[in-house]
């Protein structure tokens, strides 16, 4: 095991030991080790799922010295008991990583997840795992057999929440990469400010201020990422139990065991509610993500990154119509490579690839607020320019193609390409026109261009 390992697995294990007298020192009931919410569970899981069985003696070590001050008595069997504890504490996490493996492979990424990652993970493991841990309190005599029942639930409902609190964090992480933007670091402020007032204030009188946090936190995960949302939503949940076991809050009931079963009810509801949306909500936006991104691909040239044919003629179309509804006038011009097949032939295609690229450079470096440039096919462009007279789409013409002369396209080491262009150029006049026609018009210019000795920009005739 190399030392960047051995790193982790130790500062993992103190992260462990450290929720573990944090539990039993906000959270505990009899025996003192026991505790309302166990989120050195959910610990114990990543530990297995990042290291493997590696995790296991590292994972023993730590529930053993966290467990000392609450199971070691004077009697001479209790190191035996006590070590038979941190097994189970080390099995619990090699036994929920394996079952995550087995039925969730690429982990909690989808909502389809929820149902096996909750029976497997939250409910199977930690149901097997406090059997056993009853079982050695029993032999031990830490508890009476009445207590028994009681126990492990109370011991499933732990260990599950600590999952369910500490698992999902960590997953969001593993996924999480986008920058938070002005405004959700705002809603982020918001709800850090609000929820704790919230649980404030209900230990104070208003029981059912407790009850908004969920809603809260339902806001929050429309509004920023995974992580941050059930970061929160765990924060808020672990708080709900610290002020229950301080007997503060709504769910303070007339006996011990109301109070911690609709305590860890809310809680493991709540939560799951929460990451439930948060994985709906980032499922859609990865679908609308790869949709705009599918949209993207369809509609660009994959060399220049300009719009490409697919995308220029309904572009024309809508810049076309929107002419005709406010009165106003644009221009279409076609851009064509002068001898661009001599270019090939003398350098090769990936010089002729290079010039496509710097002219498209070009295009991209002219093109103002609105207008559009796009590569049609080969060595053929075009662009879209809204405008209010003609004057001003020759004048940008001439400067798209002033900066062409001046371009050079590398080859090899210290060697340079010179090219020109031809500019044919419309300008829409009459709504009675189509945009084909004005294309076609366009068209006709570039052929002017092309037979009146090239390198240079002709505006086609007005409109019949």
């Amino acid at each position: 095991m190399d030392k960047k390992n051995v790193t982790g697995l130790v500062l993992a294990s103190v992260c462990y030991f450290l929720l573990a007298k944090f539990g039993m020192l906000m959270f505990a009931i009899q025996p003192s080790n026991i505790t309302l919410l166990w989120l050195p569970s959910g610990i114990s899981l990543i530990m297995c799922l990042q290291w493997g069985v590696r995790s296991f003696p590292f994972i023993v070590a730590a529930s053993f010295l966290a467990n000392y001050a609450g199971m070691h008595t004077q009697e001479a069997g209790s190191y035996v008991y006590l070590l038979v504890a941190a097994c189970i504490d080390g099995f619990s996490g090699v036994l929920s990583a394996t079952l995550l493996k087995r039925f969730l492979p690429n982990g909690l990424v989808k909502t389809q997840h929820l149902f096996p990652f909750v029976a497997w993970v939250c409910l199977a493991s930690p149901l097997i795992t406090s059997l056993m841990l009853t079982a050695n309190l029993l032999i031990g005599h830490y508890i009476s057999l009445a207590d028994a029942p009681g126990f492990v639930g109370m011991l499933i409902l732990a260990d599950s929440l600590g999952i369910l609190l500490v698992y999902p964090v960590y997953a969001a992480m593993q996924v999480s990469s986008e920058p938070m933007t002005m405004i959700q670091k705002k809603w982020l402020t918001g709800a850090a400010i609000v929820l704790p007032v919230l649980l404030f204030f209900s230990t104070l009188g208003p029981d059912w201020l407790t009850f908004f946090m969920l809603p809260t936190l339902v806001i929050l995960s429309f509004s920023v990422g995974i992580f941050w949302t059930v970061l929160m939503s765990s924060l808020s949940m672990v708080l709900t139990v610290a002020g229950t076991a301080q007997k503060l809050g709504p769910f303070v009931g007339a006996s011990d065991q109301e109070s911690r079963f609709g305590l860890m009810a809310f809680a493991f509801s709540s939560a799951l509610t929460i990451l439930g949306i948060a994985l709906q909500n980032r499922q859609l936006k990865m679908a609308e993500f790869g949709q705009e991104r599918w949209k993207s691909e369809a509609e660009t040239d994959v060399m220049t990154g300009l719009f490409n044919r697919r995308a220029f003629f309904p572009l024309l179309n809508r810049m076309h119509q929107q002419a005709i509804v406010s009165q106003s006038t644009y221009a279409v011009a076609v851009i064509d490579l002068d001898n661009f097949k001599q270019i090939n032939d003398r350098f090769g295609h990936a010089v002729g690839d290079e010039v496509l690229v710097s002219l498209a450079h070009v295009l991209v470096h002219h093109c103002r607020a609105g207008d559009i440039a796009a590569r049609l096919g080969g060595d053929e462009f075009a662009m879209l320019i809204p405008l209010g007279s003609g004057k001003d789409a020759l004048s940008l013409l001439q400067r798209v193609r002033s900066e062409i002369l001046e371009t050079k396209a590398v080859v090899g080491v210290n060697d340079e390409v010179a090219f020109d262009v031809s500019i044919g150029v419309a300008l829409f006049e009459s709504a009675a026109e189509s945009e084909n026609d004005l294309l076609r018009r366009a068209d006709k210019a570039l052929y002017k261009a092309k037979t009146t000795g090239r390198g240079r920009v002709v505006l086609a005739d007005a409109y019949q």
